[in-house]
């Protein structure tokens, strides 16, 4: 059924209804008779005429013919045929009148419906619809606009859109865009952002198109839009979210890369740029299917979570560690994500850890057998100088005992470098101005160098100075000095120079793990044969040499590393086979100027000179004063005992503090001095000093060691102020000590 129809049954039954009703008249009934008085009206126009044309003939061409005659009853046949004719066509235009007028009825209706239908869908439709007209003012707005804005329609109908209801940001551009609607271009999938009535603001995805009357003139505009609120909140998180993500890769440590199925770079950070392009040509351009010498393939199979694969940087010491690891989706490989970073400095620090743990090892080993060495070597060469003094003895065996002695002096520096290497050797320290030194320690050491080696020096640094033991540095020097004579047996040049860096600024490769500070390098450099890696891993070890054919004891680079541990200072080993070694000593600057500069010109030995014949020369004696010796070592305490005899004093002896510290404080107090060694079972030298002091006794204490055990030996050695005296002692030194100790004593006493 056509629409038209459907009307025409819809307005007959309307028009029954109201009949029966006889009340209100619906707009569709009312339709109705209006037609039906168009009809009748033309009816009634067609009586007219025929009245009309009777009234002219009974006027005018009547011959006293009766009105009525003419109207009705007398009418010639020709009048009866037109006045007929014209009754009908008036007639027959009111019904195509009705007809035309119904149809144009039945059109409007149709219009009127669907222009109601359309309100509807456009008032009830669950996209926000608004319009505006020519000036920018709002004329439509729907329910869901109303509702998202929180404005209802009367609030908004008439405002200016743009001032009232789009953001500041937002107002010249979304002008501009109406403004173009309006001169007929549409805009699509423009963001809106609007103001709610509660303040938030919210975005509208538009559609605009030209709204236009019949005529086609552009009467205003028309948005379709669709809230994308929720989804630009989310967009923006996920924009936040990936900018976290970004920063968080880009300033990862190490490099990181997400590959593609077809393994292509997409995302890497800086760190990944910079490791990967050393191994592998136009990284970024390319897929990756191996780095270096693992296959991606492999990596991807072996990874488990947390196993990283060392990757050696081909031609170069740089060690790297990657691993790589698929990501699947919908049971395929998507992609994958590798990691790499170089762990060349961690490999480093890790060596050096070990390498000082095997030398720690090795160190207390030495030491506690250095220790039990000068034992010995204080029995034979005590005893050798008190069977020197006795007129009984033959001067021919006089001259076996010296060799006895100058031996022991050998065994002894032997037991020295030992402990120096152990970090147990008493240090001395003073401010030294390391280039001074250093280049007349240099200098003095020329006579061992043969004529084909040159001394270069480089040592015009801001800051020279250090605190040190001066005979360790002049040591250390000397050993680095003969280690390069030896590695250049055709000549070459020995460097000598001194760098300032600064920690805190920047990182120095060569010895990652230095604290942040200034330090000043020593480098000591040779062009000679060189080392290899395995041969560089051992030299600090003790008795570990390579010139067992000339001689070496592998005791040099030993006492080499223990002064340099002893002074918080830090050794780096560069060397490369056939093109030579360097040293590069770290030691902390001294920043303050206060203390001795020790720059003599004349070389600080670490004993008296001795007189090879002179064991007898004339000392210091005494004049009987109490000496109470305490030592554990039986054969050691009755060496010293003679000594002290041999000197003319008394001789009291104990074999540790204890017995000391058993004695009354008057017993303590008829005693002249007490010379006791430091290292002791049960009460030690250092808990016999602390014990005395706290008891109030004066006598003063000398201390007879050369090896302190795991004692902080700078700190250790400044407590006892009495003396110190190493060991194996030398009668002179022993007499000179003993000898001024207690003048000294006195001196306080009186």
């Amino acid at each position: 059924m056509k629409y038209t129809d459907k009307m025409k049954e819809q307005g007959t039954a309307e028009l029954d209804q109201s009949a029966q009703k006889g009340g209100y008249i619906s707009p569709k009934v009312k339709r109705a008779k209006d037609e039906y008085l168009i009809i009748g009206l033309s009816a009634v126009f067609g009586l007219f005429a025929w009245v009309i044309d009777s009234v002219v003939d009974w006027l005018f061409f009547s011959e006293q013919e009766e009105f009525w005659d003419i109207l009705i009853y007398d009418i010639e046949p020709f009048e009866m045929y037109i006045r007929t004719i014209f009754f009908f066509l008036f007639l027959g235009f009111g019904v195509v009148l009705s007809l035309f007028s119904a149809k144009r009825r039945e059109a409007n209706a149709v219009s009127e419906q669907r222009a109601n239908d359309l309100a509807q869908l456009i008032d009830r439709a669950n996209a926000p619809i608004f319009g505006i007209d020519a000036e920018g003012r709002v004329n439509e707005w729907n329910q869901t606009t109303a509702r998202i804005t929180g404005y209802s329609k009367d609030e908004v109908l008439g405002k200016d859109l743009v001032e009232t209801y789009i953001t500041a940001d937002y107002k010249h551009h979304t002008r501009l865009v109406l403004e173009e609607a309006l001169q007929g271009k549409e805009t699509s999938n423009y963001e809106l952002p609007l103001y709610t009535k509660t303040g938030d603001r919210i975005v509208v995805l538009l559609n605009s198109t030209t709204r236009r009357d019949i005529l086609g003139s552009v009467v205003g505009v028309i948005g379709v839009g669709q809230d994308i609120t929720d989804r630009v909140k989310a967009a923006a998180e996920i924009s936040k979210l990936n900018s976290e993500l970004n920063a968080i890769v880009e300033n990862f440590p190490h490099g990181i890369c997400l590959l593609d199925s077809n393994n292509m770079p997409v995302i890497y950070n800086k760190q990944a740029s910079e490791d990967f392009s050393l191994f592998c040509d136009d990284f970024g351009s390319h897929p990756i299917t191996a780095i270096g010498t693992a296959d991606l393939a492999q990596m991807i199979a072996d990874f488990t979570g947390d196993k990283f694969q060392d990757i050696p940087l081909p031609n170069s010491n740089r060690i790297f560690q990657a691993f790589a690891s698929s990501i699947d989706r919908n049971g395929g490989r998507a992609g994958s994500v590798i990691s790499i970073m170089e762990v060349t400095r961690e490999r480093q620090m890790l060596e050096i850890g070990k390498r000082q743990d095997r030398l720690a090892a090795i160190g207390q080993l030495a030491a506690g057998m250095a220790h039990d060495f000068n034992n010995i070597l204080s029995v034979m060469m005590g005893f050798a100088q008190v069977l020197c003094l006795r007129d009984d003895i033959a001067e021919k065996y006089k001259e076996d005992l010296n060799r006895i002695y100058t031996q022991g002096q050998r065994g002894n520096e032997l037991v020295r470098q030992i402990l120096d290497f152990s970090r147990q050797n008493v240090v001395n320290r003073q401010v030294i101005e390391l280039g001074v030194f250093v280049k007349e320690t240099t200098k003095l050491l020329k006579r061992l160098l043969p004529a084909n080696i040159e001394i270069a020096f480089d040592l015009d640094v801001a800051s020279q100075n250090i605190e040190g033991d001066v005979t360790q540095i002049q040591q250390l020097v000397t050993n680095l000095a003969l280690n390069a004579r030896d590695a250049m047996p055709h000549g070459g040049v020995l460097g000598v120079r001194l760098q300032n860096i600064d920690t805190a600024v920047a990182i120095d490769n060569r010895q990652p793990d230095l604290d942040a500070g200034k330090w000043l390098i020593l480098q000591i450099s040779d062009e000679g044969c060189g080392m290899t890696h395995e041969v560089v891993s051992h030299i600090f070890e003790p008795f570990f040499t390579t010139k067992k054919d000339s001689g070496g004891t592998g005791l040099g680079m030993a006492q080499v590393h223990g002064i340099v541990q002893q002074h918080d200072a830090h050794i780096h080993v560069d060397s490369i086979l056939d093109k030579g070694t360097t040293f590069s000593i770290f030691f902390p600057q001294y920043a303050s100027n206060v203390g001795h500069l020790h720059h003599s010109s004349e070389p600080f030995t670490r004993h008296e000179k001795k007189n090879d014949k002179g064991l007898s020369d004339k000392i210091p004696i005494g004049s009987g004063e109490t000496i109470f010796v305490v030592e554990d070592e039986q054969s050691v305490r009755d060496a010293t005992k003679k000594l002290l005899k041999t000197l003319n004093y008394q001789v009291v002896c104990a074999e540790d503090g204890r017995e000391v510290l058993d004695l009354s404080d008057d017993r303590l107090n008829e005693i002249d001095l007490i010379l006791s060694d430091f290292v002791m079972p049960n009460v030690g030298g250092e808990e016999l000093c602390a014990a005395l002091a706290e008891r109030n006794i004066g006598t003063p204490i000398i201390i007879m060691s050369g090896y302190l055990g795991d004692k902080d030996l700078p700190k250790q050695a400044r407590k006892f102020n009495d003396g110190w005296l190493e060991k194996p002692i030398d009668r002179r030194r022993l007499a000179s000590m003993i000898y001024s100790t207690l003048s000294e004593n006195k001196r306080q006493q009186s």
